[in-house]
């Protein structure tokens, strides 16, 4: 699988029109020293992240065009989902069918790659927009010395994703992990990797702890839209260890305020650009 995903950015340079374009906001990691500095509760900020690669107007979820705009405006790091074609080439889908963002139908898993690569996004209205369904490859790589990309596992096995990052040789890659075991298993491959992990409770922080995996953890995923009352202890015994905390208002600007006033280190959004301006958003 891994050489297939390997071979998957056969439309590169397919996309010129963003790409032309600077990218005044992008940053260089380099190193995995970089990438933990990245992250460094020391520079206390709000850092936004863009869910599904975020959106905004015309411009789709899990789209490169959209993250390049986006990139031009302020400093993120994007969340995205890769999945496989029925012939196993890497793309950015959230969903396991194509019915809400492309012009396609079905699911992906029983639609080539020649198909996928005719289809159209659509916005979050569902309109039909000029961009593509983007390849795994191509975001990677340009990513390099742009953004950090956050990957959600989904279908790919973190052993065919793991071997791509390192022949790409890129140090700019974190990956999503909701369980201890999982997170110990990608360790046992990558003793280098970094996660963003999920935990809800003290009782999830004592598991992933036993796992002997905080040292790989950089942010953790504590709830959707705001810290509550009773996450107040597990999210000082995260910032204690220099991880940090993370809330998601994933689709609701209406919810925005509320995360924002719950002060976490980071907030994973749809809509990153909203949050332009606000006081202590890294810029």
């Amino acid at each position: 699988m891994a050489l297939v995903i390997l071979c998957t950015g056969c439309n590169a340079g397919r996309q010129q029109e963003a790409l032309a374009e600077p990218d005044t906001y992008a940053y260089s990691i380099r190193t995995k020293e970089e990438l933990r500095s990245f992250f460094s509760l020391d520079k206390a900020d709000i850092i936004v992240s863009g869910h599904r690669g975020g959106s905004f107007a015309d411009y789709p979820e899990n789209c490169l065009e959209t993250m390049k705009r986006i990139i031009q405006n302020m400093t993120t790091f994007y969340e995205i989902d890769p999945r496989l074609t029925s012939d196993s080439v890497a793309v950015l889908l959230h969903d396991t069918t194509l019915d809400r963002t492309t012009t396609g139908k079905g699911t992906l898993r029983e639609t080539s790659y020649a198909e996928v690569s005719k289809l159209f996004l659509k916005n979050a209205k569902g309109v039909t927009t000029p961009y593509r369904v983007p390849t795994l490859n191509e975001v990677l790589e340009w990513s390099r010395d742009k953004v950090i990309l956050h990957i959600d596992q989904k279908e790919i096995p973190f052993t065919a994703m793991s071997e791509l990052v390192h022949r790409m040789d890129l140090h700019n890659i974190v990956f999503s992990s909701q369980v201890p075991s999982n997170a110990r298993y990608m360790v046992s491959v990558d003793p280098d990797v970094m996660i963003i992990a999920w935990m809800h409770s003290m009782e999830e922080f004592r598991k992933f702890e036993e796992a002997g995996v905080l040292g790989n953890i950089v942010a953790v995923w504590v709830c959707t839209d705001s810290i509550g009352k009773d996450q107040q202890e597990l999210a000082a015994v995260l910032r204690a260890n220099g991880i940090r905390v993370m809330v998601a208002t994933a689709t609701s600007r209406d919810r925005h305020r509320a995360a924002f006033s719950s002060h976490p280190d980071i907030i994973e959004t749809d809509y990153p650009l909203d949050f332009i301006g606000w006081k202590n958003v890294r810029r």
